[in-house]
């Protein structure tokens, strides 16, 4: 029950007091009764228990670490001597220091197929998720091992850049890393470019990777997945490739087609390489002719460059006038 208030207004906004006609009546607080729940037989905590040891298992399994892994087996055992997963945890132990015992391409050679279909798993008791993230752990560790004896251009089993299964597996600033210095090197390695392109790609690197799928295309459009360019500077060049009705494979002509745009310039490695190290017959025509402009040959010459393209891609008049 409310108390009165002490003081109110009366009629012309003065406050009076008011005597409090109703006492202050104590309620007593019964505490609500507390279930005690006998714990059930066999009952674990959850910040205890053989889980705990399992899951500590498992994260020494994919932090490669047969000795760490060992010692979870038998500290766990000395707690619950009856689990039965202790002696599997023993035998993955040995099994790992044996994979990692390997040589690097022997690892990797042993890796390669299994990092598209993993298959069963030769570690009895762990599951086929456990054993997927065990193999991109092994394969960072191949991959590693190949790039520190062989270089950064070195390439894996499957063909594919070592930095590559670096950033397949995660490490997407190392694979950064090694592919910029490997593609410095070696600009006109179309193996290295694809994977630097969708490295900078994963890494938000948007405008660099534009530049990377571009030197891609150059050496070998083949190699380039038309999807991977949706996000890129070269896609309106793409559509327009297609409107055009330009024969061939659309991707060898989108370099020289931002280049006659004025958005992408032919990469500054072009002027050493042969005309014939470029990918298409529109590209190695406009390199001559960017060259004859440069060398400021004779204006026949220049001109003669300019049928040339022109026989190559008639719908291009327009561009190829203004170049």
């Amino acid at each position: 029950m409310l108390r009165p208030m002490a003081q109110q207004l009366d009629l012309f906004g003065n406050w009076v007091e008011v005597a409090d006609s109703t006492p202050p009546v104590a309620v007593a607080v019964v505490p609500a009764p507390v279930e005690v729940i006998a714990p059930l037989p066999g009952q674990i905590g959850l910040l205890d228990g053989p889980h705990l040891g399992s899951l500590a298992a498992q994260e020494a399994l994919l932090a490669l670490d047969p000795p760490g892994l060992l010692q979870v087996a038998e500290r766990t055992a000395e707690r619950y001597p009856e689990l039965r997963a202790v002696h599997l945890w023993r035998a993955w132990a040995t099994r790992l220091a044996e994979f990692l015992a390997l040589p690097p391409r022997a690892l990797a050679d042993w890796l390669a197929p299994l990092r598209r279909r993993p298959g069963a798993p030769p570690f009895d008791g762990l599951k086929p998720m456990a054993w997927r993230n065990l193999v991109g752990a092994l394969a960072l560790q191949a991959a590693r091992a190949v790039l520190a004896a062989e270089g950064g251009a070195a390439r894996m089993p499957d063909g594919e850049p070592a930095a590559h299964w670096l950033a397949m597996g995660g490490a997407l600033a190392e694979a950064a890393a090694v592919l910029e210095a490997a593609v410095a090197e070696d600009p006109t390695d179309a193996g290295l470019q694809v994977a630097w392109a969708r490295t900078l790609s994963a890494v938000g690197r948007l405008d660099e990777a534009s530049l990377a799928w571009r030197d891609a295309l150059l050496i070998d459009p083949s190699q380039v997945d038309d999807a991977e360019l949706v996000e890129t500077e070269l896609a309106p060049a793409l559509d327009a490739v297609d409107e055009a009705e330009l024969p061939g494979d659309a991707r060898a002509w989108v370099p020289a087609l931002v280049d006659l745009q004025g958005r992408l310039p032919l990469p500054w490695w072009t002027e050493h390489a042969a005309d014939s190290g470029l990918a298409g017959d529109f590209c190695r025509a406009l390199l001559a002719l960017r060259r004859a402009q440069r060398e400021a040959e004779p204006p026949a010459n220049v001109l003669e460059h300019k049928r040339r393209l022109l026989a190559l891609a008639p719908s291009l008049g327009a561009l190829i006038r203004r170049a």
